[in-house]
């Protein structure tokens, strides 16, 4: 195990014990209110374990643990080696990251990675990081797993189920924890019609079922078979994530398991800054990035469903505050379970997002355009896919082979067939919308004292779309196109000019078929079937 800038033997003697319920011990400059102790105060002297945290929503949380419990004694991380990259090296690269600039290396001195990898037996922790963590850690927050809706069930269940088993086995035997909280995601009981409650939903199928299924079945034979596994699931990441939520509400024992169920992650709305972003996994997020260039035209959704999404730092802080609302709980009789989503309150339509998104695009534009900016939303799947193919693809194979030519890399094409495979998986999301029950969370809010509120705060309902696009759209342009706000003036005197050689081309097009028709058919004649043609194409 590897600490930057302590020894072993100081950190351990940081450590407090851990203060029982209803007691509180002055932390963090935060005041107990009617004898409960706040975060700040709970997390005092303690020590945390993240799985997941060197993800983008998991960076954001060890950010926020590290920025607001300047009273945490330390953060283990489970990190396993990837890329080449041992864990050292890797959370050095999390910690080197834009998110991180504002804190002290006493500061990130904190975070400590352990060599672990959820989808190993005992989670691959070495005797003395299993001993450390079972003296030490107070809470656990289980963000790991795969996102990957085209992962083999086999992957999705060895990690996403077996993982989160083998993480409560851990916590089970941990004596100094107060909660374990499983960032799930709001899309697992996605099988239901309209409304989704705060509770865990019985699945489809027993999970250790599933678990013997996919150990006995040849990998070929399974794979045959997962389609009618999955039962209206879409994916194997929506069905996983809702076993392991079953595998934790059964075998929870005396563990206090919070659930934490965001919808569409984003970025973040203002902490540590506004628009963080580090990648563009979500599709959401690689429609703004494709937006902004020109080169993403179109979007598979519903324009009428609403397009449920939420902040990043939101998400954290919300994860942080379940932890403790499971701590401090004088009711354990059931796990606690909340949903971070913002389409109850304050909902957010797929038209509306794609035109706000284009819109800002507009105004804070990037440089290295390959078309001016303009995207339309579509249901039908088959009308997208024609402009998918007349805008996306068709001119891909035009800018790689010029690409080609001039000795440069082609990749336009593979990102627009990547696209295009996103927009068909997420298909049952974007053309889709429940009403996901908020009560717990507005419950935990009130419990928690009033800076906590404050400092932690999770409440949807105040978001102003237009603001919170504009910060994703500088977000990506800045943190994904690396792209400084001293080029705006240049990208938009770019932009001017591809505004004129976009309508110019609508212009010359409408040209060429009165002309054509003219020729063929008269003058008047020939202009119908240019506009009836022009109007076709932008239908489409």
């Amino acid at each position: 195990m590897c600490n930057f800038g302590r020894s072993r033997s100081r950190m351990s003697s940081t450590i407090a014990p851990p203060a029982p319920p209803g007691s509180a011990s002055r932390g963090a400059g935060r005041l107990s209110v009617s004898g409960t102790p706040t975060i700040g105060e709970l997390l005092d002297g303690a020590a945390v374990l993240v799985t997941g945290g060197t993800g983008f929503l998991g960076g954001v949380l060890v950010e926020k643990l590290l920025r607001s419990c300047p009273g945490l004694a330390r953060v283990y991380l489970l990190v396993r080696p990837r890329g080449g990259m041992d864990i050292h090296a890797r959370v050095r690269q999390l910690l080197d990251k834009p998110l991180f600039a504002g804190h002290s290396r006493e500061s990130l001195d904190r975070v400590q990675p352990v060599a672990g990898d959820v989808s190993l037996p005992g989670l691959g922790l070495s005797a003395e990081d299993r001993a450390d963590l079972l003296q030490d850690a107070r809470v656990v927050f289980h963000a790991a797993a795969t996102i990957n809706f085209n992962a083999a069930l086999a992957t999705a269940v060895n990690i996403n189920v077996l993982g989160s088993r083998r993480v409560l086995q851990l916590c089970q035997e941990m004596r100094a924890l107060r909660a374990m909280v499983y960032v799930s995601t709001a899309y697992c009981n996605c099988t239901l019609q309209d409304t989704v409650r705060e509770r865990v939903y019985p699945s489809g199928h027993d999970p250790d079922s599933i678990i013997g299924i996919v150990r006995d079945t040849d990998p070929e034979a399974l794979r045959d078979m997962t389609a009618s596994l999955l039962g209206g699931h879409p994916n194997t990441y929506s069905f996983t994530k809702q076993l392991a939520e079953n595998v934790l509400l059964a075998e929870r024992g005396r563990v206090r398991v919070a659930i934490v169920r965001p919808s569409i992650v984003m970025g973040t709305w203002s902490a540590p800054f506004p628009g963080w972003v580090d990648n563009v996994k979500s599709g959401s997020f690689a429609f703004i990035a494709g937006a902004i260039k020109g080169v993403f035209r179109v979007a598979l959704a519903d324009p009428d469903k609403v397009a449920d999404m939420v902040p990043a730092d939101h998400v954290a802080n919300l994860t942080i505050a379940a932890g403790w609302g499971a701590a401090v709980a004088e009711d354990v009789s059931d796990v606690q379970v909340y949903h971070m989503t913002s389409g109850n309150s304050n909902p957010l339509l797929w038209r509306e997002y794609v035109g706000l998104t284009v819109q800002k695009c507009h105004e804070k534009p990037c440089t290295g355009m390959t078309w001016y900016p303009d995207a339309k939303v579509r249901s039908s799947y088959h009308r997208c896919l024609v402009v998918a193919y007349l805008f996306h693809l068709f001119p891909a194979i035009f800018v790689d082979l010029l690409a080609r030519l001039t000795g440069h890399k082609p990749e336009l094409f593979d990102i627009q067939r990547k696209y295009l495979t996103g927009m068909q998986l997420v298909r049952k999301f974007t053309g889709s919308e429940w009403r996901f029950r908020t009560e717990g969370m507005a419950e935990l809010a009130a419990r928690m004292s009033p800076a906590d509120r404050e400092d932690f705060y999770f409440d949807p309902a105040n978001y102003t779309w237009s603001e919170y696009l504009e910060r994703c759209v500088l977000g990506v342009r800045e943190h994904y196109h690396k792209e400084k706000l001293d080029t705006l003036p240049r990208a938009t005197t770019q932009l001017r000019i591809w505004r004129c050689v976009h309508w110019t081309c609508h212009a010359l097009l409408f040209a060429g078929l009165a002309a054509a028709g003219s020729a063929l058919v008269g003058w008047l004649p020939g202009l119908i079937v240019a506009a009836v043609f022009v109007l076709l194409f932008i239908w489409v």
